[in-house]
């Protein structure tokens, strides 16, 4: 079971061709995010809904959840550990070009479908 709110809040931030840290979307979530296990139920969160996604033939959409600060809108490691036990990786890429492949996926198919 995903959690709906948060889907609804990635589907909303992907369709903008936006990303958003982890903090801030446990803020607007109202998800309490001080503690390493607060983190933790968090990011599985996140990994429950990319799970759900690629089921469905889509992109991860906890790619678009970046650490704060981060200029590279980057996810953080598990998401890339995610990624590859989901066999989401092509073969040869690099976080980099994983990342920023599976941005624009996202962008480009809830951009048009949400």
């Amino acid at each position: 079971m995903i959690n709906e709110k948060v889907y609804k809040k990635l589907k909303d931030v992907a369709s903008k061709k936006e990303t958003i840290s982890y903090s801030q979307l446990a803020i607007e979530m109202d998800f309490p995010y001080s503690t390493i296990d607060e983190r933790n139920t968090f990011h599985h969160l996140l990994g429950d809904i990319s799970i759900y996604e690629v089921k469905h033939k889509r992109p991860m959409l906890s790619v678009l959840v970046h650490h704060k600060g981060d200029i590279e809108r980057t996810p953080g490691k598990g998401f890339f550990n995610l990624a590859d036990e989901l066999n989401q990786r092509k073969e040869g890429e690099t976080d980099l070009q994983l990342k920023s492949r599976m941005i624009k996926e996202c962008w480009n198919y809830w951009s048009k479908n949400q």
